[in-house]
């Protein structure tokens, strides 16, 4: 599972790598990534780059993204998780039943103190803009671009650290 996430807890800033133990899916579920992959990974981006700050810990799954920075606390709180995603923890079920390895590597693209205003959650499923609906809520409070803008940076900072990621490690991502 690569890709970006939400930071719930303080210590997880914009941009930084989270390589979680655990996910936490849907319905509560904690599963583990592969040990011994994860480990090697992590190996292999710290001996790379001294300077990228990683997490390990917890992700959750949530089935919407959280855009309240009181609640992206209190998911915090309440499953002891760094960041959220929408898909890890059905990926980890997956690979559970079919008995595959598998990690998870997200970069941070929004912290817990920032909020998603309406108009950044104008996206259809596949993530893809909605460019009318975004317009319409840019036109209703034009106050929001300061955060859009603001989140644009956050986003190119966890992409930025996705690709030093896949450099370092490689296709395969390190594994064994």
């Amino acid at each position: 599972s690569f890709g970006v996430a939400g930071g719930l807890d303080e210590e997880v800033r914009a941009g930084e790598l989270i390589l979680p133990e655990h996910v936490i899916d849907i319905a509560g579920e904690e599963h583990a990534v592969d040990a011994a992959w994860r480990n090697a990974l992590a190996r292999r981006v710290g001996a790379a780059h001294d300077a990228m700050a990683w997490h390990g810990g917890r992700l959750l799954e949530s089935e919407r993204v959280v855009a309240d920075p009181g609640a992206k606390r209190a998911l915090c709180t309440a499953h002891i998780a760094l960041a959220v995603d929408m898909e890890s923890g059905t990926l980890g079920r997956i690979a559970r039943e079919a008995a595959v390895p598998w990690i998870v590597v997200r970069a941070i693209s929004d912290d817990c103190t920032r909020p998603l205003p309406p108009a950044a959650l104008c996206v259809d499923r596949d993530g893809r803009l909605q460019k009318r609906r975004f317009l319409r809520a840019l036109l209703r409070d034009p106050w929001q671009l300061p955060t859009l803008f603001a989140l644009r940076s956050d986003f190119h900072a966890a992409q930025r650290t996705l690709r030093t990621v896949w450099s370092v490690a490689g296709p395969d991502l390190a594994f064994r």
